[in-house]
């Protein structure tokens, strides 16, 4: 019986450090997408959308000649 309750214990251990990594990471997560909704809305504010970049080239959201 006592083995038992250990293994509940040491269960219940296991499961609130799991916990506490989850919820640093939703924390953390949250955070970064906050900040890339403020750039988001900066950007759309701006209307500069010329000026945007991605990926290791930097290819921008040019738009085409024909336009």
């Amino acid at each position: 019986m006592e083995t038992r309750i250990e293994d509940l214990e040491v269960k219940v251990a296991y499961l609130e450090h799991q916990l506490a990594e989850l919820d640093g990471l939703v924390r953390e997560l949250f955070a970064a997408n906050a900040e890339l909704r403020k750039e988001l809305l900066a950007v759309k504010e701006s209307g500069d959308e010329g000026s945007l970049t991605f990926g290791e080239g930097g290819a921008g959201f040019d738009k085409p000649p024909h336009y």
